[in-house]
């Protein structure tokens, strides 16, 4: 019989004067038997909760992709710049510099509008980035298209 057990799952630990006994060892196995089996539970069900975590984040993913294009541009300088979107926005949202402010400019096709670092303004103004079916163009170089400026675009189908 042992004299001692260990302090978290109670598994027999002898002296020398005790009488070692199979049972004692059986009974050892089988608390260890339970305890990896509880663990190993643990670690499938862990396993298994973060594969949907994946498959939720793949399918939000291919969502976003469908309804969402997110893009930047290195200014190059060049009036008339041009980028080809994935299909036609519906709204964007073009975010960067023109000359040394920074601003944002929504897009609708056919409407423009920016906030300026300085002021907000809503009006047609055609020195503005603007849609045109499944393309961003850029009119005029110094608006959001200035040489080494990077330019952000978040557009929506």
């Amino acid at each position: 019989m042992p004299s001692n057990q260990t302090p978290n799952y109670a598994l027999n630990q002898w002296s020398r004067d005790d009488r070692v006994l199979m049972d004692d060892f059986n009974a050892d196995n089988e608390t260890i038997d339970k305890v990896v089996k509880a663990v190993d539970r643990r670690v499938d069900a862990l396993a298994a909760s973060k594969a949907d975590a994946s498959a939720l984040t793949a399918v939000a993913q291919t969502a976003a992709a469908e309804h969402i294009h997110i893009g930047s541009i290195q200014g190059d300088g060049v009036d008339g710049r041009t980028i080809q979107l994935p299909w036609a926005p519906k709204f964007g949202i073009v975010m960067g510099r023109s000359e040394s402010n920074s601003m944002m400019t929504f897009l609708l096709p056919g409407y423009w509008g920016y906030i300026h670092e300085k002021f907000s303004l809503l009006k047609d103004d055609s020195d503005l980035p603007k849609l045109d079916g499944d393309k961003l163009i850029f009119q005029v170089a110094y608006w959001l298209n200035a040489k080494n400026q990077t330019t952000l675009y978040v557009m929506f189908r």
